[in-house]
């Protein structure tokens, strides 16, 4: 019986991709494009669609977040000119009909995940191109499924504590780096009928997202949040009593 395909859409900002060369050396088309052709070429239950910021409606059209089971986003410097009803549409989406979704790297720190997720200062970071270790410190989540006790990224950006962000309710992965600091690199969250992943090593100037483990934290993630089934949206208002009531009213006596 052949399973059913997950659709995955693969949404960056496209801006630090377009200046510098060095970027789409590593990520030919944008780290966009290679995630998606890394993700159809390695899952064939995965029907996999990419989209930018400056494509019509932002990338973010009603007509393919509908069609979107996990919607996974990347930005850095340009998620700010996502417009509100935009957001609004994903929230609604995340929330109300499960529709699953993965924070990669900076896009943590993006307008989209500030508002789903809740209020963030911001968090500690370094660029010195220093090797980060990650533990799997959840060997049983399925995001950690065929992963070893820890892997490395030779050159990856640091993201460490102290990191102002709401407790996560699970804790898959924490990064050691070479630097001495450690922080918390792969979490999970659940807001209404969607579930949310972030996972943090990166920097498109760094090969991190070639690495096989990068690969598969990232297909993992895709199964692990994927809608179980779709709600359906319901709305909220008066309702009947669901044991009746008596309907005269109490009279005060004076």
């Amino acid at each position: 019986m052949q399973s059913e395909k997950i659709n995955v859409t693969v949404w960056n900002e496209f801006h630090d991709d377009k200046r510098w060369k060095i970027i789409t050396d590593l990520y030919p088309g944008g780290v966009h494009e290679y995630i998606g052709k890394i993700l159809k070429e390695q899952n064939p239950d995965f029907e996999v669609t990419v989209s930018t910021l400056d494509a019509p409606s932002q990338g973010l059209s009603d007509k393919l977040l509908d069609n979107t089971d996990v919607l996974i986003w990347y930005s850095h410097v340009r998620d700010h000119l996502v417009e509100d009803s935009r957001i609004q549409k994903i929230i609604d989406r995340v929330v109300h009909e499960g529709m699953g979704i993965i924070f990669l790297h900076s896009g943590v720190f993006s307008k989209l995940a500030r508002t789903l997720i809740g209020p963030r200062g911001g968090g500690a970071y370094r660029e010195i191109e220093e090797l980060e270790r990650v533990f799997v410190i959840d060997r049983s989540h399925p995001i950690a499924d065929g992963l070893p006790e820890y892997f490395e990224f030779p050159a990856s950006e640091m993201y460490s504590e102290p990191n102002d962000i709401p407790t996560p309710d699970e804790l898959i992965f924490i990064s050691w780096y070479a630097g001495g600091n450690v922080g918390r690199s792969g979490y999970t969250y659940k807001r209404g009928a969607g579930k949310i992943f972030c996972f943090t090593p990166g920097h498109s100037w760094y090969d991190v997202m070639r690495y096989p483990e990068f690969h598969q934290v990232t297909a993992n993630g895709v199964r692990w949040a994927k809608p179980v089934q779709k709600p359906a949206v319901q709305s909220c208002g008066r309702i009947e009593a669901l044991i009746p009531q008596r309907t005269e009213q109490m009279k005060i006596e004076e």
